[in-house]
């Protein structure tokens, strides 16, 4: 009995907690979790014809905090071989921000059923993953060779219908506003950028080989 009483108390502490963690908005806002580890949004690009080292190395182009903390890849300098740690920024996204882009995210369709939507007719390309964290559920949205549709000519590939280009077509348009966020958001949402310090790195071991 003990035992029993234990667990319900358990779970009943893990429950709360999970609530505190996620913001009731204003009036007509959309919830989100808002710890600083708490994912809102991340945009990852990866897999395709590379080698393994290459893959290893793939970082989220956008990665959205509850706290607001927005992480993303910044300019590196033309050097070879390049910098031996990537160059990634961050900056503040207010609450009214973080509302803006979760309702561009729901436009997007990206607040819906999670879906992979393919494009048969190019080979080895990457997949483009969208994460959204919102109204307590986890969305995952992935389409294969994202952009490399614009000019296609000739209808749409075998296998493809129109609504599903339709989506293709959302999705790359958010991905092209989520590279201008000053351009749309309300003033003031996009706080200074700066440099960002990792905790943390993750090591990819080879054996030596002869140049």
């Amino acid at each position: 009995m003990r035992t029993r009483h234990l667990i319900a108390a358990l779970a009943a502490a893990l429950l709360a907690a999970a609530c505190g963690r996620l913001r009731a908005p204003a009036e007509g806002g959309i919830p989100h979790p808002t710890g600083p580890d708490d994912l809102v949004l991340r945009v990852a690009t990866g897999g395709g014809f590379v080698p393994p080292a290459y893959a290893f190395r793939e970082l989220p182009s956008f990665s959205l905090y509850g706290d607001g903390r927005l992480i993303r890849p910044g300019a590196t300098i033309e050097i070879y071989p390049g910098p031996a740690l990537p160059g990634l920024y961050v900056t503040r996204i207010s609450e009214e921000g973080v509302q803006a882009i979760l309702a561009r995210a729901r436009e997007a369709g990206l607040l819906g059923p999670d879906r992979r939507l393919d494009w048969p007719v190019v080979a080895d390309a990457p997949w483009t993953t969208f994460t959204v964290a919102a109204g307590g559920v986890s969305h995952v949205v992935s389409a294969y060779a994202l952009g490399f549709e614009e000019g296609t000519e000739g209808g749409l590939p075998p296998g493809v219908t129109e609504e599903e280009a339709a989506a293709r077509r959302e999705l790359a348009a958010f991905l092209r506003a989520l590279g201008d966020l000053r351009g749309w958001l309300p003033t003031g949402a996009v706080g200074p950028e700066e440099p960002y310090e990792p905790h943390a790195l993750r090591v990819l071991v080879e054996p030596w080989r002869e140049a």
